[in-house]
């Protein structure tokens, strides 16, 4: 079937057409405004938007890491990056998941100089989250919905580390979820061992008045919980809000299995919680002794 655009007044953008941007328009930074006026469930956003002093050449812009970008230091990744739109018409609709779209990109240089350039073509409608189970099929992903709200996307991967251990790493992505996540926590058995418990985030900058605190983590209660203080303590915590992706990770010496991890969610109001299906340690001992039988006994042997 051939698809054809149909112009408009250039108020609206015609169906089947797209509306590509220069990146020197795109990063202007006098015009760019805040995330943090932008309701992206609603796809409500003011204008003009408040623009907070700024200096320098990044401030307004993405920002990452140097050390996020040294071969030396990631462990060969591969890099990606999203754009996506917020509309309030799109919202009313309830079309706002597949607004977002990622492309592959290539990253050379060292130091403090660093050179960016796109490579593949542009994966419409999917988050960049996406790409991880898109180029390893091993990893778990699940979309989670909250009820009348916002969308959650997490992503786990599990890795044999051949020493009766297993790595979990877990990227949880909130794509338009108002309400945010304060927390997220993931069983394990209390017999267990928990080893090389971390956490990654972002950094804010630019005026947004978010907390810099990292997330805690805690292990009690039959699993293991990262979170921030809670909205009625601080309404600026660090939670995970839209647009945004936060990593979880963890050693264990249990086999991965089917598990039910839990969001729980930052502003008030219902429900409080929602569960993922993802993948996650055994809540059963492993027969460490191997006489067959998982008892006890490989308690004592762990």
């Amino acid at each position: 079937m051939f698809l054809h655009c149909q112009a408009t007044n250039g108020s609206h953008l015609g169906v089947h057409c797209s509306d590509p941007y220069t990146a020197s328009l795109n990063g202007t930074q006098s015009n760019l405004g805040p995330k943090y006026q932008v309701d992206a469930h609603l796809g409500f956003f003011p204008y003009p938007p408040a623009r907070p002093s700024y200096s320098g050449i990044i401030a307004r812009r993405l920002q990452v890491k140097n050390s996020d970008l040294d071969p030396a230091l990631n462990g060969g990744g591969l890099y990606f990056v999203e754009g996506q739109y917020v509309t309030p018409d799109d919202a009313a609709a309830d079309h706002q998941n597949n607004n977002a779209s990622y492309q592959r990109i290539t990253v050379s240089g060292a130091g403090g100089s660093w050179t960016i350039a796109l490579a593949g073509t542009t994966q419409r409608e999917q988050s960049a989250i996406r790409a991880w189970k898109n180029t390893d099929p091993s990893v778990t992903e699940t979309d989670v919905q909250v009820p009348g709200e916002g969308l959650f996307i997490v992503s786990a991967k599990a890795t044999d580390l051949g020493t009766g251990s297993w790595h979990y790493e877990y990227a949880v992505h909130n794509l338009n979820s108002h309400r945010s996540a304060k927390a997220f926590s993931i069983p394990v058995d209390p017999a267990s061992k928990i080893l090389n418990v971390g956490f990654h985030d972002v950094d804010y900058h630019s005026g947004e008045p978010f907390s810099g605190t990292d997330w805690s983590s805690v292990i009690a209660g039959g699993s293991i919980t990262w979170s921030t203080v809670d909205y009625s303590v601080n309404p600026n915590a660090k939670s995970l809000r839209w647009g945004t992706l936060y990593n979880f990770r963890f050693d264990a010496n249990r086999a991965p299995t089917t598990t039910t991890a839990t969001l729980s969610l930052f502003r008030p109001g219902t429900p409080t919680d929602v569960p993922a299906n993802t993948v996650g340690p055994a809540m059963t001992p492993p027969d460490c002794n191997g006489n067959g039988v998982p008892d006890d006994q490989d308690i004592v042997s762990v």
